[in-house]
């Protein structure tokens, strides 16, 4: 058994050789990446969960693409969940920025409407930091387990939590049929077919999520979804 066991141990070493590793230069790659980890977690530049990046610094340009979701998360479960909804072909359709702030038109005022109305149709949805800009909304829903108040957490007919997709389906279908209703246009898309999610994970990713869109309006003419900019939307 010994002969065995002293023969596996010679099979890393032989692999590390191989490709030009020595152990001194392993053990110098391991202490690197061991530091790199505690730096992370200690600071917040970068937290990795699961496949997904907690950032220190919300770059639109690096993280703001459509994701794939998750393969095996439960977007139903308890949470703070990032989005972003672009309009169709990009169009200006809610409004205005004027002198750095957001001036919503008519069909605007139907998207904060509808994305207020989530919070008051399912109890477990609450609305954190969130705007609405001139051909995109942005905003964070947090999934609860407490109801609102005012809703009894006994309540025999407290309704079973609907996954992220669905109610981000509720709020671009209704929202879509208020806006067609106006401008006489049935059948006429509103929203792209997909949506960005990110899965908050951490205080600083939220915190620094929150002033991104406090500051959207500001940045709006370098935005990536400016319909005069390139973009992958």
């Amino acid at each position: 058994m010994a002969g065995s066991n002293s023969k596996q141990s010679e099979r890393p070493t032989f692999l590390l050789a191989a490709f030009g590793f020595d152990l001194r230069s392993l053990a110098v790659l391991r202490i690197g990446l061991a530091t790199i980890i505690i730096i992370n977690l200690l600071f917040g530049f970068g937290a990795i969960a699961f496949g997904h990046i907690s950032f220190m610094q919300y770059d639109l340009s690096k993280h703001h693409r459509r994701s794939i979701r998750l393969k095996g998360y439960d977007y139903s479960q308890a949470g703070f969940y990032f989005v972003t909804i672009c309009c169709y072909q990009r169009q200006r359709l809610f409004g205005e920025i004027i002198n750095g702030t957001m001036r919503l038109n008519q069909h605007g005022e139907i998207i904060a409407d509808t994305y207020q109305w989530l919070s008051s149709r399912y109890p477990y949805v609450h609305l954190d930091e969130w705007i609405v800009m001139p051909n995109h909304f942005h905003g964070i829903i947090v999934l609860s387990d407490k109801p609102r108040r005012g809703v009894s957490r006994n309540a025999p007919t407290q309704p079973k939590r609907k996954p992220l997709g669905r109610l981000i389906g509720a709020f671009k279908t209704v929202s879509t049929k208020k806006i067609n209703q106006i401008r006489n246009a049935p059948g006429t898309p509103v929203w792209q077919r997909n949506y960005y999610e990110h899965i908050i994970r951490n205080e600083t990713a939220l915190n620094n999520i929150r002033q991104y869109i406090i500051n959207n309006p500001l940045s709006w003419h370098q935005d990536q979804l400016h319909p005069d900019n390139p973009s992958k939307w």
